[in-house]
């Protein structure tokens, strides 16, 4: 519904609407140019399919130096109930935790747990590999998309995610709070949703309502660009981070700051890193229309590209078409249907 009320504002239109016809140029490019369909996974050779779908989150995090990673740990689909509970308190874990899935993107099946009983809620309902994470204790996110195509770590997308809040009038309720703020108004339904609310409230007048803290489009969050805010200081920080990970060639990096200052400094926890799928998002800055935005998402392509054919001659091979073919099977069916039930009968 969204793309026929407002046929202009693209930011909002389905992801599919935006990026099927980029998916589709890079395919074929990949085939008629290389020979290879999937030609774009040899980016990242070091991810399953150069991070375009079904990577391992926990793999990624298993590289990041600890000092750029709040505590992380990984609960398989087969463990028990009571390795749960075990793995939880020999890792000094403490509520509230972030939970998400191992294998996802989009903000899909990420949820903020504040206690056991809501834990074991989560692991019933999700009978998949999800990772547990203490909550990062910065309140400033940042989207950094970094890539190596002219042979050292260079960033091409520095942007800022606000997350979402409403500050009250002791008039309105939040669902008009929510439906006056043209930003907000077309993710109603998942904002509330995540929020817990139904919308009928009325918030007093300047009181804060934050019911997350989720750097994700579909949960509210503003995107602002700061490319003015590179600098090389900021550069040789990355190329440092990202020369210790030693997985990413082109990739986003989403991360939490107390300030922009401390991120200059290197104060940051990294929240996750994506591969080739990443966006940069700073083109969803509302400065931004379809034509520029789709002008800058095609020349970081270009640098797929080149690092890609680049990798290929050190001796990198794309995902073959089968291969590629299943991995993309799961991804689609995934995010169609729910998280299976897991029957705790069985443990």
């Amino acid at each position: 519904m969204t793309l026929l009320q407002n046929p202009f504002a693209w930011r909002y239109w389905p992801k599919n609407a935006i990026y099927t016809p980029l998916a589709s140029a890079v395919m074929l490019y990949g085939f008629l140019r290389r020979g290879k369909t999937f030609y774009c996974t040899a980016a990242n050779p070091k991810l399953i399919m150069g991070g375009l779908a079904e990577d391992s989150k926990f793999e990624v995090y298993k590289n990041i130096p600890s000092k750029y990673l709040p505590t992380t740990v990984f609960i398989p689909k087969a463990a028990n109930w009571e390795f749960v509970i075990e793995t939880f308190e020999q890792n000094n874990l403490v509520f509230p935790v972030y939970v998400k899935p191992d294998i996802g993107e989009g903000g899909s099946g990420v949820e903020k747990i504040y206690a056991f009983d809501g834990l074991k809620e989560y692991y019933q309902n999700h009978h998949i590999n999800f990772i547990i994470q203490n909550c990062i204790p910065y309140s400033m996110e940042f989207g950094v998309m970094v890539h190596d195509a002219n042979g050292r770590i260079e960033i091409n997308s520095l942007t800022e995610r606000a997350h979402f809040q409403l500050i009250g009038d002791g008039k309105h309720s939040i669902s008009e709070l929510i439906y006056l703020n043209k930003t907000y108004r077309l993710r109603s339904k998942k904002i509330l949703k995540a929020s817990g609310e139904d919308g009928s409230r009325i918030l007093n007048a300047d009181e804060v309502f934050r019911p997350f803290s989720l750097g994700n489009w579909s949960y509210g969050a503003t995107f602002i660009d700061r490319r003015e805010w590179i600098t090389e200081e900021l550069r040789a920080i990355f190329q440092t981070v990202n020369d210790e990970i030693g997985m990413i060639h082109v990739g986003r990096y989403d991360i939490l700051t107390p300030s922009f200052e401390a991120l200059q400094r290197g104060q940051f926890q990294i929240v996750e890193i994506n591969g080739i799928k990443a966006e940069v998002i700073h083109v969803f800055d509302p400065k931004f229309n379809f034509f520029t935005a789709y002008f800058d998402i095609f020349r970081h392509w270009q640098k797929i590209f080149k690092i890609c054919k680049r990798n290929v001659i050190d001796g990198a091979k794309p995902t073959e078409f089968a291969v590629a073919k299943s991995h993309m099977q799961a991804h689609f069916r995934n995010r169609k249907v729910d998280y299976p039930v897991r029957n705790l009968g069985s443990h």
